[in-house]
């Protein structure tokens, strides 16, 4: 049996975390996330406010399963779900203090909430595959089958020293941005100049200069073009004469370059199986709907809901 499926990852993502729904109430906090290791638990705690593993456990099992793997895609994408999670927990307790939960639109909305809960929970118990599925000839077949989707682009590792200077700068900004950039060419030009020294005493970039200018590998694909066309003409080790973009002065390094290649069964293997559970728990959504659609007449009149709604059906578009 051969599969076709809709690619929904690349490692050439953002963060994946920042897309995860489970991290969109994310927030700035003034606080210490304080991770525990036990004989048998981990926990985290922020305040006076904790989580046991098994809580962590339980919301990331709630998730989808593209959510639950972008959260764990790395200790520092996890961290940030649980700080999610603590933050939700400082909220509700603020919230319960206060009686919120008592209030009668409140009320009306949890209870909206525990019938969709209900529901969404059994669905999702007659509607998972087995945890057998996929077996190893399923993604085998599914790999080969979508193996041309999988082609990463040619890569960059790259380091910069970046001089800010925006274009409606006052011409004191250009005067001392100018400056700024020809004592650091001027550096640059010196025997044994330490690019990742000067990055991280000079670049305006403070996240990629602390690290010595290291912008990490980027994809073709998610480089300015004209900084693109200046860095695919480097050599390793070369560095770029100053290129002005809109948000100022980039000073390019190649560090190393990955030409494009086609990501392996191995890398895709567990997004595979992820991705094959998700598309037959859906398949098996959808035949249980369409069961349920034949068995049961519905009959919804349209015109008269939207007026008891207070909408107009002759200004609604159709």
């Amino acid at each position: 049996m051969k599969h076709r499926i809709t690619p929904c990852y690349s490692p050439f993502m953002a963060s994946p975390w920042r897309t995860a729904a489970f991290l969109s109430c994310l927030l700035l906090v003034s606080g210490t996330l304080v991770a525990r290791a036990t004989n048998d638990a981990v926990s985290a705690q922020i305040g006076e406010q904790s989580l046991s593993i098994e809580e962590i456990r339980m919301a990331l099992g709630a998730l989808d399963p593209a959510q639950r793997v972008a959260a764990m895609q790395s200790p520092a994408a996890l961290a940030q779900a649980v700080q999610a999670l603590l933050l939700q927990r400082i909220v509700l307790k603020e919230a319960l203090a206060k009686k919120w939960d008592q209030e009668p639109a409140v009320q009306e909305r949890l209870e909206l909430v525990r019938k969709k809960a209900i529901a969404e929970g059994y669905l999702f118990s007659i509607t998972s595959p087995p945890d057998n599925y996929p077996d190893d000839e399923e993604l085998k077949s599914a790999y080969e089958a979508n193996k041309a989707s999988y082609l990463m682009p040619r890569q960059l590792q790259l380091a910069q020293i970046f001089i800010a200077l925006p274009e409606d700068a006052a011409q004191f900004e250009v005067e001392t941005a100018q400056n700024r950039l020809d004592l650091v060419q001027k550096s640059l030009n010196q025997t044994g100049a330490d690019f990742a020294a000067l990055a991280r005493g000079q670049s305006d970039d403070k996240q990629s200069g602390g690290n010595g200018g290291n912008l990490g590998w980027l994809p073709e694909s998610m480089i300015q073009p004209d900084i693109l066309k200046q860095a695919i003409a480097l050599s390793k080790g070369a560095v770029s004469a100053p290129i002005r973009i809109k948000d100022g002065w980039h000073i390019i390094k190649v560090l190393d370059t990955k030409e494009a290649y086609t990501a392996s069964y191995e890398d895709m293997h567990d997004r595979l199986i992820q991705q094959l559970r998700s598309e037959k728990a859906q398949a098996n959504r959808n035949t249980y709907f369409t069961k349920l659609l034949g068995q049961k007449q519905i009959s919804i009149n349209g015109p008269e809901l939207l007026k008891a709604l207070g909408k107009n059906p002759e200004k609604t578009p159709q």
